[in-house]
């Protein structure tokens, strides 16, 4: 029986993708297997695994056409055979206890998730812990759990947990959306979770790439975010849950939507354009102003919610982005 799958989509992975791979084959837990998706690839990233796939049989490899890692982690459910079911993102590692422990600790307190912490790691040898569920409870209901992530207390990322497969029966990663897809499957897995546990230890090694998420994409993809928000809001209706959620989940968008005034503007791009587009109806809502962290967001969007005009946006804008360009000149000596 194979007790865990881990699932590793990969896309122009080859300077990375050889150390993730061989931190999965070197999990303590012997009845596993890695399901390597090559998302149309065009670098040596095809070759290397497939060449790992020759020596280890524990390897599958599955080769697509480039469709992005929502499509890639999907195709690789649907053909993994574990009972439980991890991610590893193809430039990231994990510690050889993590797929025993967490399955183990899975198994024996009978949860369908199971949470650790993680760490944040620049591969230079500094790592910082980041703690997910920032609570002393070890052992969650589903309501708890969704409240601790409506809530920030938890992250929505899917890499550093373990899940029972058939709660993935009927679920599945957005397709088309590449921000904001993990809350959305974390939302999506949690409502058909029972149980969830958490493990005080760090497994999983997320490493900084600063070519991974520049704010360059954020800014021309940040309409996702809100089809992201707009799906989680259809799926807490359907499970009838949204009124329970309502003021954790308002004010969860709200400081996720209002970090859109700190993107930087690029007025050309059809993608940032839907993204302002988006941002201007949701100022027109008249959302409530829930607790932030940042005193002079929650001010700047205070006065955006009662002006919603199309310039008073595109003025504070500008004067982020310029105080940003000040801020980084005056770091560097310049």
């Amino acid at each position: 029986m194979i007790k865990v799958s881990i699932i590793i989509p990969a896309y122009n992975a080859e300077k990375y993708i050889f150390r993730s791979l061989h931190s999965a084959l070197n999990q303590t837990l012997q009845d596993l297997e890695v399901v390597v998706v090559n998302d149309g690839s065009t670098d040596r990233t095809k070759a290397i695994v497939e060449d790992i796939a020759t020596k280890y049989s524990r390897v599958k490899v599955l080769n697509i056409e480039n469709s992005g890692v929502s499509n890639a982690r999907n195709i690789g459910i649907n053909n993994s055979q574990g009972k439980y079911i991890q991610f590893l993102d193809s430039d990231d590692w994990i510690e050889p206890s993590m797929s025993l422990d967490m399955y183990n600790f899975a198994v024996n307190k009978k949860c369908d998730i199971v949470v650790s912490n993680l760490y944040r790691d620049d591969d230079l040898g500094n790592l910082e812990i980041w703690k997910d569920l920032k609570t002393d409870i070890y052992l969650y209901s589903k309501d708890d759990y969704l409240k601790e992530l409506f809530n920030n207390r938890a992250y929505h990322s899917v890499w550093n947990k373990i899940y029972k497969k058939e709660i993935f029966n009927d679920i599945s990663f957005p397709k088309n959306i590449s921000l904001g897809e993990d809350l959305v499957m974390m939302v999506d897995i949690s409502l058909n979770a029972d149980n969830i546990g958490k493990i005080d230890k760090a497994y999983y090694h997320y490493i900084i790439n600063p070519n991974s998420i520049t704010e360059d994409g954020k800014s021309k993809k940040f309409y996702q975010l809100f089809d992201a928000y707009s799906i989680i809001e259809d799926r807490l209706h359907k499970a009838k849950k949204h009124s329970k959620y309502y003021r954790s989940f308002s004010s969860k968008k709200f400081n996720d939507f209002s970090a859109f005034i700190h993107q930087k503007p690029y007025y050309h791009d059809d993608g940032y354009i839907k993204s302002f587009n988006q941002f201007i109806e949701y100022l027109h809502s008249k959302p409530k102003i829930e607790n932030s962290s940042n005193k002079l967001k929650q001010i700047l969007m205070r006065y955006l919610i009662s002006f919603p005009y199309i310039l008073n946006v595109k003025i504070i804008i500008s004067t982020i982005t310029s105080l940003k360009k000040f801020k980084h000149m005056f770091r560097d000596g310049v």
